[in-house]
C-alpha cells in the first residue's frame, strides 16, 4: 500500500517567480483580519482594497485586484512585496495547505514553493495550526456575513425612508419624477428589443 506524499514547503518569498499565493482568486479576509488591522492601523492602508461580495453564492469579504488582472491590489509591483506583509490576512499565511474542517489539503499545487526546502516536526505542527485557524475564521466569518448584510440594507432602508419623509412635497415629487422617467427609459428599450425581435421574424 503506498503512502500519501508528504507535504513539503518552503516559501521563496522575493525569489517566488509566480507569487500564487498574491495571484489568486480570492483572497478572502475574515472579522479577525479586520480586528487586527484596527488595533495596529493597517485598516488604512486596506480599506479602500476590501470589497463584499457573493460572487461565489454567498457573501464574503475580499482584498480587489489590479484592473484587468488576478493579482491583488495590496501587491506592490515595483518593489514585488506584499505592502501589508507584515499585518497579512490570515487565509494569505495559511497558503498554500488548507483545512476543510476533515483533511488537510494543498491550495495550489502550482505553488514553486512545494517541495522545497525541509519540513521539521515543528514547522508542519505550525502550518497546520495556521491552517485550522484559517478554516474556523472563514466559518465564523461566513456565517455571519448574510445577517451583517442583512443589517447593512436595513440600516440604508431606514436611512433612506427617514431623507425622504425630511424632504418637502416638491422635491419628493421631483425625485418620484425621476425615478419615473427612469422606469420609462427601461420600458422603452423593451418596447424597442421586442419590436426587433418581432421584425427579424
Amino acid at each position: 500500500m503506498s503512502q500519501a506524499p508528504k507535504f513539503v514547503f518552503e516559501c521563496l518569498g522575493e525569489n517566488c517567480p509566480d507569487r500564487k499565493c498574491c495571484n489568486r482568486s480570492p483572497v478572502q479576509v475574515y472579522f479577525e483580519d479586520i480586528r487586527r488591522w484596527v488595533t495596529d492601523q493597517t485598516i488604512n492602508v486596506v480599506f479602500p482594497h476590501l470589497e463584499l461580495t457573493a460572487e461565489s453564492g454567498y457573501p464574503m469579504i475580499i482584498l480587489k485586484k489590479y484592473p484587468n488582472e488576478t493579482l491583488c491590489a495590496l501587491f506592490n509591483k515595483e518593489t514585488k512585496k506584499c505592502n501589508i506583509y507584515f499585518s497579512k490576512p490570515i487565509s494569505c499565511a495559511t497558503f498554500p495547505l488548507g483545512f476543510n474542517g476533515n483533511a488537510f489539503y494543498v491550495i495550489s499545487k502550482e505553488c514553486p514553493g512545494l517541495g522545497k526546502g525541509k519540513m521539521t516536526k515543528e514547522y508542519l505542527k505550525e502550518m497546520r495550526n495556521q491552517a485550522k485557524l484559517d478554516f474556523n475564521c472563514r466559518t465564523r466569518t461566513s456565517s455571519a456575513l448574510p445577517l451583517l448584510q442583512m443589517l447593512i440594507l436595513q440600516f440604508f432602508q431606514k436611512q433612506s425612508q427617514a431623507a425622504m419623509e425630511s424632504l418637502s412635497e416638491e422635491d419628493r415629487k421631483k425625485i418620484e419624477e425621476i425615478l419615473s422617467k427612469g422606469g420609462n427609459k427601461s420600458e422603452k428599450k423593451e418596447d424597442i428589443a421586442s419590436a426587433n425581435e418581432d421584425s427579424g421574424k
